[in-house]
């Protein structure tokens, strides 16, 4: 009978454990998946393309980022104007890049440079 009495103490016991351990595993396996940088930090980030496409002659690509545990990497194509040389296209690249972290400091940003090109066979 002493027992029956305090089964809902091993009960409520072994859900907090079960409770815990799912809510640590979550964590745990959350770090390891990843997923787009929240919407206002993509906003910061497209501001920043924003500002480049008014000042120069650039376009860009969909903005692609990617959050993972406490990593963050933002992944810009950028498309030059076909005679720009490669000093001017990678002078661009690091302006961009600087921007970036200026709004989002300590996130990894990779930039690919692409010549505009005027019809087919001219790439």
């Amino acid at each position: 009978m002493q027992a029956y009495q305090h089964s809902p103490c091993w009960i409520r016991s072994l859900h907090l454990v079960q409770d815990g351990s799912y809510r640590l595993l979550r964590g745990s396996v959350s770090g390891l998946l990843s997923a787009a940088l929240p919407q206002h930090e993509q906003d910061q980030v497209n501001a920043v393309l924003d500002r480049f496409r008014a000042e120069c002659p650039v376009e860009f690509a969909p903005l692609r980022t990617v959050e993972s545990g406490r990593q963050r990497q933002v992944f810009v194509v950028v498309t030059v104007p076909g005679d720009w040389t490669v000093r001017t296209a990678h002078d661009m690249a690091d302006r961009i890049e600087a921007a970036i972290d200026a709004v989002l400091p300590h996130t990894e940003t990779f930039i690919h440079v692409e010549p505009a090109t005027a019809g087919p066979g001219n790439a």
